[in-house]
């Protein structure tokens, strides 16, 4: 199914992405970047992007524009923004990390239904990974996977709960276990993306950083995909390549 959703993607991605939509990525840390392993993921995979912090991202975003967002602690008397018309507007934010703060859990809870928040950061030192249903975010990633790092990247501060339209797509090894990756949709192929895990830092096992940088790989694919639903002569196309190399292989 995977490899069924990334034919389809590609195909989808090269007939109806915009030319002009624009890469953002930016982070804030306490004491450092919390978006160093972003931009070396974001390189790895040869993409063009801007870099900006986390306080000033463009005040315009156009529709189909990305920010890639990573956080780890939040600035003293920093106000976050309100994204809502940006998501409703057609922009994709993919963030990762957060902030042991009432403000930073009051602005997420504007966007999903939030749990775990009781005891700030916290790690999950069993380092397990579960892929949900079937989602371009997760198309590059095992269906299970032991982080080797898990005592210092399997850090949260908080999980998610259903929330509409919205797809949970992975479970930490916590008992009970935690959705920590939420992906919600919105009007005009806007999307939120949220890893809760603090994946912005660098220093990651090399083992880390290959299905780190997969999972932005995936998330990029799901921004750029649009979601209503494809005209025929894309599926028919689609169908086609897919028949083409079967009878090849066969």
């Amino acid at each position: 199914m995977k490899k069924v959703l990334t034919a389809v993607f590609t195909l989808a991605v090269v007939l109806s992405s915009s030319a002009n939509a624009a890469l953002y990525v930016g982070g804030y840390r306490t004491g450092g970047e919390a978006d160093t392993q972003l931009i070396k993921s974001l390189n790895a995979l040869g993409e063009t992007y801007t870099q900006v912090t986390a306080t000033t991202f463009p005040t315009t975003l156009n529709s189909g524009d990305i920010v890639v967002w990573g956080q780890d602690g939040m600035p003293s008397g920093w106000t976050l923004p309100d994204i809502t018309s940006w998501l409703n507007n057609g922009v994709d934010i993919i963030l990762t990390g957060g902030a042991n703060t009432d403000p930073w859990r009051d602005w997420v809870d504007n966007y999903f239904n939030i749990t775990d928040t009781s005891v700030g950061f916290h790690a999950d030192f069993s380092g397990e990974w579960t892929s949900l249903g079937d989602s371009f975010v997760t198309a590059y990633l095992p269906d299970t996977y032991t982080m080797q790092r898990a005592f210092a990247y399997a850090f949260h501060m908080l999980g998610f709960l259903p929330t509409p339209d919205t797809l949970l797509y992975a479970v930490n090894g916590e008992t009970p276990q935690v959705h920590i990756g939420a992906l919600r949709s919105y009007d005009n192929d806007g999307s939120f993306n949220y890893l809760s895990y603090r994946w912005g830092r660098d220093r990651f096992d090399p083992q880390d950083e290959v299905f780190m940088t997969n999972w932005l790989k995936g998330s990029l694919e799901q921004a750029r995909f649009v979601s209503e639903p494809l005209p025929l002569t894309i599926f028919a196309l689609a169908l086609t390549l897919l028949a083409v190399s079967r009878r090849r292989v066969s």
